[in-house]
Formats: structure tokens, C-alpha cells, sequence
């Protein structure tokens, strides 16, 4: 379903998300992990957080890391916790598009962080 953004109220924007991932990674066949970075001021005391139906985690990413180090700092937290699963079909959920490119793409990384992350 096409959807401008810009002109559809945010509960609209959340329900039509909701139903993509339900359609696209049905629970309980896969297992739906969501990530999360945030920063106070953009850039100060950076967070990343994971959560899914069988764990949660934390953990500081950095006093002056961004919320771009956050969001890679939660994927890799996540990978790292699913390094031993059983689970064959597991889906990673972020709303950092730039994030998830840094990781996926398959180019090596000067920053540690990313690197990290594309190794696991």
C-alpha cells in the first residue's frame, strides 16, 4: 500500500507498519527483535536498547557517540544475544534506515562499530 508520509496522521503511519510486519514476518513462526539508539541532545549519552517477546537488553553505546552509533550499537547487541539461538527466522526491526545500510551492505567499515557489527 502506498502511503505519503507527510500527509497521514501518525496513528495511521503506526497501524499500517504494524500490519506490514505482521503480513511479512508472521509471530510466532518468526521471532521479532526491535532495536533502538537514542542520544540526549543528538550526540550526548547515547543508549542501545533491544527488545523481543524473549529478552531485553541495554547498554551505554558512548558519552559522545550519535544516535547513529546508538542504533549500531543495538543491532550489534542483538546480534550478539542471537549468536547461539535456535531460531531459524528471526526478523531485526530499527527505524534507522542508515544504520541497517552501514551493517547490511557488505563493504568493509573504517568504523569500529559498524565492523563489529557486520562481522556477527
Amino acid at each position: 500500500m502506498l502511503i505519503n508520509k507527510s500527509m497521514t496522521a501518525a496513528e495511521e503511519l503506526r497501524t499500517v507498519a504494524l500490519a506490514t510486519i505482521a503480513e511479512r514476518y508472521p509471530e510466532p513462526e518468526w521471532i521479532h527483535i526491535y532495536t533502538d539508539g537514542s542520544a540526549t541532545e543528538a550526540n550526548r549519552n547515547v543508549g542501545a536498547g533491544v527488545y523481543s517477546s524473549l529478552f531485553q537488553l541495554s547498554a551505554p553505546a558512548g558519552a559522545n557517540a550519535t544516535n547513529f552509533d546508538g542504533e549500531v550499537a543495538a543491532i550489534t547487541l542483538a546480534l550478539e544475544k542471537l549468536t547461539h539461538a535456535c531460531a531459524k527466522k528471526i526478523v531485526l526491526l530499527s527505524d534507522s534506515r542508515a544504520a541497517l545500510l552501514a551493517v547490511a551492505s557488505g563493504h568493509p567499515s573504517a568504523d569500529a562499530r559498524i565492523l563489529a557489527c557486520w562481522k556477527l
